[in-house]
């Protein structure tokens, strides 16, 4: 099976009780999603209107990565850094503990998100190893995006990036 070409939430089994929440956000034989083999797997704490991002491993080690909250919420945003007529285009959506949705980012977008509410708890799954020398991003402020909140804290490295309209990318579009 194909991965997907644009980032794509995906179903979940979601369930409460009087215990509280079991969420499964990814089950590879119910998925859409090709075969994914997590390699790493991460989660960060963010207070209220922090941003993160807008973050990607560059090729040879470019990821499939799949994101979800397991605390709080978020405005989950990925932009199209393959060149092509889709470059630089905007998908965000909100994803939450509340509703356990998932989504999927594939190779070739940048990822980020602004947390909605203190305590946000965000998980990621990667199909390829962390590499510092690979690891970089665009300036959060240069893509189209309208932030729900103003920006909180935002790490300087993240200030640092360059921007989307100065940025070679080396992902090619899908034929």
């Amino acid at each position: 099976m194909l991965a997907p070409e644009q980032p794509v939430v995906l179903p979940t089994h979601f369930q409460t009780d009087d215990r509280g929440v079991f969420s499964k956000p990814f089950a590879a034989a119910s998925s859409a999603l090709p075969s994914f083999d997590v390699r790493e797997i991460y989660w960060t704490s963010s207070v209220a209107g922090a941003i993160r991002g807008m973050h990607f491993q560059a090729p040879p080690f470019a990821c499939n990565k799949l994101v979800w909250v397991s605390r709080g919420a978020v405005m989950d945003v990925a932009v199209d850094l393959r060149r092509g007529t889709g470059f630089g285009n905007v998908t965000s959506v909100r994803l939450d503990a509340a509703t356990g949705a998932a989504v999927w980012i594939p190779l070739g977008f940048a990822h980020g998100f602004q947390a909605l509410d203190d305590g946000t708890i965000v998980n990621y799954a990667v199909d390829a190893p962390y590499s510092p020398e690979h690891d970089t991003g665009i300036l959060w402020s240069s893509i189209d995006c309208a932030w729900p909140l103003p920006a909180g804290p935002i790490s300087q490295r993240d200030e640092n990036f360059v921007p989307l309209d100065s940025y070679d990318s080396p992902f090619e579009a899908a034929r």
